[in-house]
């Protein structure tokens, strides 16, 4: 059985190991991470009772103005030979659930543009959006796409379904309201983000897997 649920004291030391797998150089101490589970969010996937996976979320200064709760997610994983089996969606899509019965209204992240299968879980299958491209921001040459989603208009109705793939007779051709960029040309990012264009998520062309934009700001 795998559960979704907020960490505790007990799960630190393995939560601290994975991550430190998964991240390397960039893994989160162990006293950061307690501090996460006192003062933040900290869930754990965890299969059979043993933890897989872990995200880590924490709250930003509400907007004066609307009064909005708005929470960073800093990271998530799962671990290496725990991938591939749909525990990454299932733990995103639980911790939604989790913020939206909290009353927060927005989530906010950053993903390397490179990793298709995080863009893939947040943009097509829970309709997180492109905000920006931050550029070098883990430094050089480590760029980061911002997306976010508004959990006040979410339905939680997605599912797998891969609603924004191109449907077109001519597939080689693409309009000015819908664009590809290759996840590698930060330039190409930027320039459509500064277009305003949203980052819709992910599609495959001609056999390869491209970040998806449209002008359309509509909310899907």
């Amino acid at each position: 059985m795998t559960i979704v649920e907020e960490a505790t004291q007990t799960d630190l030391d393995k939560l601290a190991e994975m991550d430190t797998e998964v991240f390397k150089e960039k893994a989160i101490s162990p006293w950061i991470l307690k501090a996460f589970l006192r003062h933040g969010k900290v869930y754990a996937i965890k299969k059979e009772n043993e933890p897989i996976g872990s995200a880590y979320c924490m709250t930003e200064w509400a907007d004066e103005k609307k009064s909005k709760k708005n929470v960073f997610l800093l990271r998530f994983f799962i671990k290496e030979e725990e991938r591939n089996k749909g525990h990454g969606t299932f733990l995103i899509g639980e911790i939604l659930k989790f913020l939206k019965q909290e009353k927060f209204s927005r989530v906010k992240t950053t993903v390397d543009p490179k990793n298709i299968i995080a863009i893939e879980i947040l943009c097509n299958y829970y309709g997180f959006n492109g905000l920006s491209f931050l550029l070098n921001e883990e430094g050089n040459g480590q760029h980061r796409l911002c997306l976010d989603l508004d959990l006040d208009r979410m339905t939680f109705r997605r599912g797998k379904e891969k609603k924004f793939y191109i449907k077109t007779g001519k597939t080689d051709v693409l309009s000015d309201e819908r664009m590809l960029a290759n996840p590698e040309a930060p330039a190409e990012i930027r320039k459509l983000i500064k277009k305003h264009y949203i980052c819709r998520g992910i599609i495959r062309f001609k056999g390869k897997d491209y970040l998806y934009f449209t002008r359309d700001v509509t909310y899907i």
